[in-house]
């Protein structure tokens, strides 16, 4: 993982980002990081210990989640004390590393909330910071994609048009997000959600 990290970003960014904290987590934490990790936790997972295994990871879990939810409360605090207030979400350049540990840290506090409910504020607190990265947004950003995606059909299909000049095409679309697409296509498209089967049968009743 790396080794294709790094070479993702040659020639891409410069020498400077790429010694960037954020850029050494993901080319050495994510994969050299990770893999030492797997060593140590498998030549320790056999000893016999006095506590519980699972528990102790949801508390390691839940810190790294509350250091995490700390420093976005940090620049959230920050930047009310330069301002004076606050317009909207803070755009963090760490905001998607920040929303991947708190999305793994969340359900852990729940776990723990099974022996003492006082967990549950815990989870409230990083629940707190993970709307505050803005995690709201990703519901532009499918609607980015899927329209992004419609219009990419709507010009691969204009394309095969131009190639067959007076003749017309019956467009057919199948899979899961299909329907979800073709309604924000301007062609006609024809949704079958059994295309596939239709041809896998077609298949095996011409080899019979």
């Amino acid at each position: 993982m790396s080794i294709a990290t790094l070479l993702g970003g040659c020639d891409v960014i410069s020498r400077k980002q790429a010694m960037e904290p954020l850029s050494l987590y993901y080319t050495l934490g994510l994969g050299v990081g990770m893999l030492v990790l797997y060593v140590l936790f498998r030549s320790h997972l056999t000893e016999k210990r006095s506590y519980d295994l699972h528990r102790r990871f949801a508390e390691i879990f839940c810190a790294l989640g509350l250091c995490m939810a700390l420093a976005v409360l940090l620049a959230y605090g920050k930047a009310w004390l330069a301002e004076g207030h606050i317009g909207g979400v803070l755009y963090l350049s760490y905001r998607n590393f920040a929303t991947s540990v708190l999305l793994t840290a969340l359900p852990m506090p729940f776990y723990l909330s099974l022996r003492h409910r006082g967990h549950l504020a815990t989870a409230a607190v990083l629940a707190l910071a993970l709307a505050l990265t803005g995690i709201g947004d990703m519901e532009r950003l499918v609607g980015r994609i899927v329209y992004g995606t419609a219009a990419m059909l709507d010009g691969i299909i204009d394309r095969i048009r131009g190639e067959f000049p007076g003749k017309e095409l019956h467009i057919v679309a199948t899979g899961g997000s299909a329907p979800f697409i073709v309604k924000f296509c301007r062609n006609k498209i024809l949704y079958d959600k059994t295309l596939l089967m239709k041809g896998l049968w077609a298949i095996y009743k011409r080899n019979q």
